[in-house]
């Protein structure tokens, strides 16, 4: 994966005080709302994060 996005995901998580593990879980399981546009752009995140 691409480390400045993997970096801006870590950040995402520590603003949110998560783990990155733990925010991916909440995406999944849809526990954070999104918007839309960033819910695409969090499940591609998410599945470019899991492969």
């Amino acid at each position: 994966m691409n480390p400045e996005a993997w970096e801006l995901f870590q950040d995402l998580a520590e603003s949110l005080g998560l783990t990155r593990s733990q925010l991916l879980e909440k995406i999944a399981t849809n526990q954070i709302p999104l918007s839309q546009e960033s819910g695409q752009l969090a499940k591609s995140l998410g599945n470019s994060l899991a492969s």
